[in-house]
């Protein structure tokens, strides 16, 4: 009995962390890269007369190029305000100019990919330096538009002068220096206004120095990373459609006024002007380099075996993994260190141990199989009689803690501790199954 408890809690260890970056992840594969040596047209669509459906700041091919291996967005002051072509006063480009006859008195750059270099479900990363100006607002931001709009902001900023405090509604939207924020917005069907946006803020060093910002995404979740280290995980079941990725460096208006353009339902934002210091510019956003990532996939493969050689895995993703049933006994060598991802689940039992200097991680994101539902309870308790446990599948678990003496028994029946995300034992935990019933832990895909 021993001996199973201190193998449960050891294996959980590795079941609480979430997020695998492809330096330390072998299952990644790189799908493309731009180091920007020189702005390749194959992949980057740069856009030009636009304005982001009514934004202060005019996009121009003019501020969008590569320096010794940067590619630079750069924002100016003009020397005049702009009017643009009676050809571009459309919806699509010169929004602002279109809806209220004001014409441009800032331009920058804004990049997105071509259609052939959209993502849909993957790993992305770039590494930025931002400037670090009142009002000025950076953006490296995936959207898909059709039929319906799907956002995800990977990175965006607009420092602020607001000491501590952070403000997200408009016209105030300005963070501190050290602030970034990662949303989520999102409409159902053509039409619709915006039915979801989910909005989170942390702190970071100073971001006008590198740092590498990164996004998992799949079917069943998104996954934030900073420098290589998870900041966010966000389960969703409905952001799911090809998106192009977009870098984008503009100004922050000091009012947003939302109205249609032409008989469109798609929100337009007006300011009268920019929250900026003239004296401040001009400035660059600068991006090092994009990387996208996909999972090595085989999902007519799982893998059932009670005992298994760990050395044979290949990093292909399966369809589901069960490892230890029927009383297999398995074991990781000193300084082993796998990743075992499924589609479906991923279920460790038997007798099971990871030394020092060994690591196991798990993971099941849906990939093969996207179709995800329900979920939604958490699990977080410190005293608990599990004799009437429900054994439904959790969006996340956590059990015991400081203060806490939870035992869990199976006298009846099987307890079932499944969850979506993560499992988390702290101390003051006892595993103590009954009657040949056993306690049982996995991380599972949520269908």
């Amino acid at each position: 009995m021993k001996k199973t408890l201190v193998l449960i809690l050891f294996l959980n260890y590795f079941f609480s962390c979430y997020g695998q970056t492809p330096d330390i992840d072998p299952h990644w594969q790189l799908l493309w890269e731009d180091n920007f040596n020189f702005l390749n047209s194959d992949i980057w669509n740069v856009y030009d007369h636009y304005d982001h459906y009514g934004e202060v700041t005019l996009f121009r091919k003019e501020n969008v190029y590569t320096e010794e291996g940067i590619l630079k967005l750069h924002l100016k002051r003009l020397n005049e305000d702009y009017e643009c072509p009676n050809a571009f006063l459309t919806c699509d480009h010169c929004s602002r100019q279109k809806l209220t006859g004001k014409k441009y008195q800032y331009s920058s750059g804004s990049i997105g990919t071509q259609i052939p270099y959209n993502m849909q479900y993957g790993y992305i990363e770039a590494r930025i330096k931002i400037p670090d100006i009142n009002g000025v607002w950076s953006a490296f931001w995936t959207f898909a538009g059709n039929p319906y709009y799907q956002e995800i902001d990977i990175s965006e900023t607009v420092p602020g002068q607001l000491g501590s405090s952070l403000v997200l509604s408009a016209p105030d939207y300005l963070h501190t220096k050290y602030i970034n924020t990662t949303s989520i917005h999102s409409a159902f069907f053509l039409g619709d206004t915006e039915v979801h946006h989910f909005t989170s803020c942390y702190y970071i060093q100073d971001y006008t120095q590198w740092h590498i910002f990164g996004l998992e995404w799949s079917p069943s979740r998104i996954i934030w990373y900073v420098d290589n280290i998870p900041v966010r995980l966000f389960e969703h079941n409905y952001v799911n459609a090809p998106a192009t990725i977009i870098f984008g460096l503009g100004l922050r208006p000091d009012s947003i006024d939302f109205i249609s353009c032409e008989n469109s339902s798609n929100p337009h934002s007006v300011g009268n002007m920019a929250l900026v210091n003239d004296v401040e510019l001009p400035l660059d956003m600068s991006i090092d380099y994009v990387k996208v990532y996909e999972l090595n996939k085989n999902c007519n493969e799982f893998i059932n075996a009670p005992t298994y050689n760990f050395s044979l895995y290949d990093n292909y993703e399966k369809e589901y993994i069960n490892i230890g049933d029927f009383g297999g006994q398995n074991f990781l060598s000193i300084n082993d260190n796998f990743t075992l991802r499924a589609s479906q689940y991923v279920k460790i039992s038997g007798e099971f141990s990871v030394p020092q200097g060994a690591s196991l991680f798990t993971d099941a994101d849906l990939m093969c199989s996207p179709n995800i539902s329900g979920c939604e309870k958490t699990l977080n308790i410190c005293d608990y009689n599990f004799y009437n446990y429900d054994n439904s599948i959790k969006k996340a678990i956590e059990l015991g803690g400081i203060g806490c003496n939870l035992n869990i028994q199976s006298p009846i029946k099987n307890i079932l501790l499944y969850s979506i995300s993560k499992t988390t034992l702290k101390p003051g935990v006892t595993i103590t199954p009954i009657n040949s019933h056993m306690v049982e832990f996995k991380i599972v895909s949520c269908n």
